[in-house]
């Protein structure tokens, strides 16, 4: 039988979390499964961004592309969520003046962050993650998102490019985008996320 895709209206909040995990409860109970050909594709809303933020998103996930390898190794450079290449995407920035230029800083859609959807919604779209019915691992991936949208945007307010090379990558790139922080949904976030890092390379 082909596939289906879910969909989501657009979700705000702690409210929008529980509807994720509603959403996954249900599909469990009724037998539904995923795949390795499916993806999760979180949009985050860039309507309010300056240039020179949506560019530092892209630079940032450019550089926590080694982090999301151990993250998601399956989802690695595949053909519809390529890594961004940091120098070409610095070069092709320097470039970029105005918010509707964004989408030229890749060769395309098929990369782990999608500039080509601004354009289209006015959102930017992170597209690495594997198909999931884990509601766990659906809210740490978009409150980890989050988090690149917050420290770009200055609004993480804990938020440091300097950060002690003596801690591990994914502690020093938590501390950057400022989600070491004890919120409730950041703190379980992180928690997922290096479990699962370490989970997969114990040595990272």
């Amino acid at each position: 039988r082909g596939g289906a895709e879910i969909v989501s209206p657009i979700l705000y909040g702690a409210e929008g979390l529980n509807q994720i995990t509603a959403v996954c409860t249900v599909l469990r109970s009724i037998g539904q499964r995923v795949n390795a050909t499916t993806g999760l594709h979180v949009h985050h809303d860039a309507r309010d961004m300056t240039v020179t933020q949506l560019k530092s998103v892209l630079y940032l996930y450019a550089k926590a592309q080694s982090v999301t390898a151990a993250l998601l190794p399956t989802r690695v450079n595949r053909g519809w969520c390529r890594d961004i290449n940091l120098s070409d995407a610095g070069r092709i920035g320097k470039g970029v003046k105005t918010a509707s230029q964004i989408r030229s800083m890749t060769r395309g859609r098929y990369y782990t962050v999608n500039p080509e959807a601004y354009a289209a919604h006015g959102t930017l779209e992170f597209r690495q993650h594997s198909g999931s019915l884990s509601a766990a691992k659906i809210t740490a991936w978009v409150v980890f998102t989050q988090n690149f949208m917050e420290a770009s945007r200055g609004k993480a307010s804990n938020a440091s490019p300097i950060v002690d090379p003596r801690k591990p990558l994914i502690h020093r790139l938590l501390k950057q985008i400022g989600a070491d922080t004890n919120c409730p949904f950041t703190k379980s976030a992180r928690q997922n996320i290096v479990q699962r890092i370490y989970q997969n390379d114990p040595t990272f």
